[in-house]
């Protein structure tokens, strides 16, 4: 029930209104993601408690998003099925780092926020020999230089 009334709250957060949510992605595997994260900021962040729910959309021009304040994280459809690689592990590993920054200090600058999340991914992708997938230069695309 609680899965069905946040993806009906969710569908009305995406910027388009007119997504389609394709369903939700494994909670086995987002617990697992939500782990990696938290292993990696763990210096800095508290694991939280709840384990947010990550849903499959139609989504233009973004692999993944997060909504600060909420318990949703959006994976882009294209990513999930056969496509379910080191890649798409990589991008809900992102967005959950943004879950997790935003449920310890509510309101970070988008810039730290995109520092912790870009940390926990470009550290998965490393650790899978997946180099090609780091980006340790985003700051110039995000103005956070």
């Amino acid at each position: 029930m609680r899965a069905l009334l946040l993806s009906l709250l969710a569908a009305s957060q995406l910027a388009s209104g007119a997504a389609t949510v394709y369903g939700q992605i494994n909670r086995q595997e987002v617990e697992w993601a939500l782990s990696i994260a938290c292993a990696v900021l763990d210096d800095t962040y508290d694991c939280p408690s709840r384990v947010p729910v990550a849903l499959a959309a139609e989504m233009d021009g973004y692999w993944g998003l997060y909504y600060s304040g909420t318990d949703i994280v959006w994976i882009n459809e294209k990513l999930v099925g056969p496509h379910w690689d080191t890649f798409a592990k990589q991008v809900l590993i992102h967005e959950l780092a943004h879950y997790i920054v935003d449920v310890n200090e509510p309101g970070t600058s988008k810039c730290d926020s995109e520092a912790a999340a870009r940390r926990a991914g470009n550290a998965y992708a490393a650790s899978n020999n997946r180099g090609d997938l780091t980006d340790y230069h985003w700051q110039e695309r995000y103005k956070c230089e």
